[in-house]
């Protein structure tokens, strides 16, 4: 078992614990959610600022905070399995990372939450049902890597959240009235950049290999449960597709600062904003 070069915060050990920390987390994320909807987001808005928010537009700000903080926690993990992989093992597929671990119960917990938040937070329909689904599928995902499972691979994975910090990071703005021309060349150039680098040009080689490596473990290998394999990998695909499909989006529709946001606008929740596309 791997136990050292943990990040400061780290404290999941074994695979039991994992799915110990899923459902500390998941009560702990949503109190958090209630908390800064309900008492430190008003308060501070009154305070300390002169702004006026309704209920609706603070739980909209509680929600893209949330996922801020999830976003960076993600990329700070990818990067560092990026620079400094965490398995030596010639058994990549099935060795335990207590680094890895640690960073899929933090996902497993923030995407169940999300698919939470959708269910409630919004009216089912043909808007919202992409993030749903992908809300479902990434939080059985990440279940199932606490099997132990593919601790290398998941982990680099979730360098994808580098792009969605750029969009919560404006939503943020958005939600306060507070955004610059800073932050309205970040969503325009930078995100679309971003998204392009970290999904397209890692994550498809990424997840080609990837892909490989499952059908051999399949055909040839000893897998722990092959429909769960099956799973994994239809979800790696639907991902890819989604990504190559919004980002040909983007440079179709782009004809001027932020319009590509409106295609962005369709996918996620009306009004409450729980979730972007891809988040």
């Amino acid at each position: 078992m791997e136990q050292h070069n943990l990040l400061p915060w780290e404290m999941v050990l074994t695979a039991d614990d994992g799915y110990k920390a899923v459902y500390r987390m998941i009560m702990l994320i949503s109190f958090l959610h209630l908390v800064l909807s309900f008492v430190i987001l008003p308060s501070i808005l009154t305070f300390l600022t002169d702004k006026k928010l309704t209920l609706s537009s603070t739980n909209r700000l509680a929600i893209k905070i949330i996922g801020l903080i999830f976003d960076t926690v993600a990329v700070v993990g990818a990067l560092k399995e990026y620079t400094h992989p965490s398995l030596s093992s010639s058994d990549p597929l099935y060795t335990f990372s207590t680094h890895s671990q640690f960073h899929f119960s933090v996902a497993c917990c923030y995407f169940a939450w999300a698919t939470f938040t959708t269910l409630f937070f919004s009216r089912i329909s043909p808007k919202n049902f992409v993030p749903l689904i992908h809300h479902i599928c990434a939080t059985g995902i990440y279940w199932i890597t606490l099997h132990p499972f593919c601790h290398h691979y998941g982990n680099l994975f979730l360098l994808f959240q580098a792009s969605t910090w750029l969009l919560d990071f404006y939503s943020i703005q958005k939600i306060l009235n507070t955004h610059t021309n800073l932050t309205t060349v970040i969503l325009t150039y930078v995100h679309p950049l971003t998204f392009f680098i970290v999904r397209l040009c890692i994550g498809i080689p990424l997840s080609v290999k990837f892909i490989k490596d499952m059908l051999l473990l399949l055909v040839l290998g000893n897998p722990h449960a092959s429909h769960e394999i099956v799973f994994v990998v239809a979800g790696n695909v639907m991902m890819n597709v989604w990504n190559i499909h919004f980002f040909i989006s983007m440079l179709l529709h782009v004809k001027g600062p932020l319009k590509w946001f409106y295609i962005a606008d369709t996918y996620r929740t009306k009004g409450y904003e729980v979730s972007f596309f891809l988040s």
